[in-house]
């Protein structure tokens, strides 16, 4: 029985097993591709769990001898430095040598989280192109970055990086990793407060004079604007909606798991090209490959305000849910608002 996202688990494990990346799971990587069962799972979980006791062991006791047993169950070997046998417990290199396994050894569980939560990501998902590989540079990046990841949401987040980048490669560039590496958790949390109100993965539109708690905060709107993710917050950036003459012109604007749609009838006047113009705050080329690892779902009583200024500019404007399809994406349960 094939796993839905086999083929992009085999595609990344293939990515990263020869460059040596994730080498807490890759003894496991072909049965937990071929299987997807839940033993798997319990095994992962339980070897990350020992590898974190030794790495507390290695910090609370940095005097003491060697450590007896294995370090994981057919885990990695990490690289050891030579210490005399005349050493004693509490010597400089000895205690030296101690941070540095536990440093190695939490750069290899966070990797291994990370890779953890990609798998989740890709498990149910499509390919959509397997004949695109990864480039080693950007690998690299994601392993030296990702490795420094203890919060576990941060960790969730760099795995949807790679999971992002296997089914698509190019879609996340080094700049927009760099980025994620300087991100504090409380900025990360400030992108998912607003990821609600973006619209086509693109803008976030500037509604005046609105008191009403369904909307974007202007502090968070600043931060974001000061880390260079959306321009516009203090500007006057107009947005404009363009309809081509013909018997009837519908558009799409997606927001998420929303949709709103747009029917404009040419029939009475079918010369005449109709525009409309809003204002926006405008997501950077960072900004938008940032927001797109966001697992917010639309604000929707903000999208109504939205599809409301639409509808009292003379357009039909309706809402769906915007679902993925056989044929690519579509919208579904289509009401007006």
């Amino acid at each position: 029985m094939h796993v839905p996202g086999e083929k992009l688990l085999i595609k990344m494990w293939e990515s990263l097993a020869d460059k040596g990346i994730g080498a807490l799971l890759t003894p496991w990587q072909m049965r937990r591709v071929a299987r997807a069962a839940i033993d798997s799972k319990i095994e992962e979980i339980r070897r990350l769990a020992e590898a974190e006791m030794r790495i507390e062991l290695l910090k609370s006791r940095p005097q003491e001898p060697e450590l007896k047993g294995p370090l994981l169950l057919k885990g990695p070997e990490l690289e050891r430095e030579t210490i005399p046998e005349t050493a004693a417990p509490h010597a400089p290199e000895v205690i030296a040598h101690r941070a540095q396994q536990a440093d190695a050894l939490r750069k290899e569980v966070n990797v291994a989280k990370a890779i953890l939560a990609a798998e989740d990501a890709l498990a149910s998902e499509k390919p959509t192109s397997l004949d695109d590989e990864i480039e080693p540079d950007w690998i690299y990046r994601w392993r030296d970055s990702a490795s420094t990841i203890s919060n576990e949401d941060l960790q969730q987040l760099w795995g949807r990086v790679l999971a992002g980048e296997v089914k698509q490669p190019g879609r996340y560039s080094l700049r927009a990793m760099d980025f994620l590496r300087n991100l504090s958790k409380n900025e990360a949390q400030i992108i998912e407060a607003i990821a609600p109100f973006v619209f086509d993965e693109n803008f976030i539109w500037k509604k005046d004079n609105d008191d009403s708690s369904a909307k974007p905060n202007i502090d968070n709107l600043l931060i974001l604007q000061g880390l260079g993710l959306i321009t516009g917050v203090e500007g006057l950036l107009q947005q404009t909606l363009r309809f081509h003459p013909q018997s009837y012109s519908t558009q799409f604007i997606k927001a998420i798991n929303k949709a709103i749609v747009i029917d404009v009838d040419f029939k009475s006047n079918s010369d005449t090209e109709k525009k409309l113009s809003y204002s926006v705050m405008a997501l950077t080329s960072t900004g938008k490959e940032i927001f797109s690892l966001c697992s917010s779902k639309a604000n929707e009583e903000y999208i109504k305000k939205f599809g409301a200024m639409l509808r009292s500019k003379g357009l039909k404007v309706r809402i769906g849910d915007l679902v993925d399809t056989p044929n690519g994406l579509g919208v579904r349960n289509i009401k007006p608002i």
